[in-house]
């Protein structure tokens, strides 16, 4: 049986609470990431990397629209020593999956 993981957060900024919370959570987003990287490419049809530069489309509008929950989510690539992209695979998971091209956010 799982059990969900309570993280206490102290930090002040979005950037520095991500790096927290990737600390914290590191075992867990790293397990993720990698069952993505099993998951996504055969069930899309496209590699790793096209699916990682799909998920980093979405950032400009997450740079004009969510800029905090940006830097949160690139706090959390520091704190769990993912690369950014892969993390943004993770945030943009829905949209990857059913949407066509970016034109919004689930994060929201």
């Amino acid at each position: 049986m799982q059990h969900i993981q309570y993280i206490e957060l102290s930090a002040e900024t979005p950037l520095e609470t991500g790096r927290e919370y990737g600390k914290a959570a590191k075992d867990k987003i790293l397990a993720g990431i990698e069952d993505y990287k099993k998951l996504l490419p055969g069930a899309h049809g496209k590699t790793w990397e096209e699916i990682r530069e799909l998920a980093m489309s979405y950032v400009p509008l997450l740079e004009e629209e969510m800029p905090e929950e940006l830097e949160e989510a690139r706090g959390i690539a520091e704190g769990c020593g993912a690369d950014f992209a892969d993390v943004m695979v993770l945030n943009t998971r829905y949209e990857l999956t059913k949407l066509p091209k970016p034109s919004e956010c689930t994060t929201a």
